[in-house]
């Protein structure tokens, strides 16, 4: 999405092609950072805010970005924790990553306080 908002280059690649086409509106280029546009889903998110924008993060920088807010908020459930990250960031599996970092973490202690 980047690329194409910056110079209109694609991919070549006619499924994510359509698919970047049909989401252009839902991101815009500001300071070299790629944002995504978020609408409220119903009427009533509607009238408490017009939309979200939430910068989205290049792969090479999540897990750095989930253990940070790991390290930060400490041992909070689940959901909430997802709740503060999607606020602000975005990117596609952000819920699946976060997830897979919660087992993966919780994994790596038990094995840490088990020794």
């Amino acid at each position: 999405m980047f690329q194409y908002l910056t110079d209109g280059t694609l991919t070549d690649d006619d499924d994510q092609d359509r698919l970047t086409l049909l989401m252009a509106d839902q991101y815009f280029i500001e300071n070299e950072a790629l944002y995504r546009l978020t609408a409220p889903r119903n009427k009533k998110q509607d009238r408490l805010r017009t939309h979200d924008v939430r910068l989205c993060i290049p792969l090479a920088y999540r897990h750095d970005i989930l253990s940070h807010f790991h390290d930060r908020f400490g041992l909070m459930e689940v959901e909430r924790l997802f709740l503060i990250l999607s606020e602000r960031l975005y990117w596609k599996n952000l819920y699946t990553d976060h997830c897979q970092f919660i087992l993966t973490g919780a994994t790596a202690r038990m094995t840490i306080d088990a020794g």
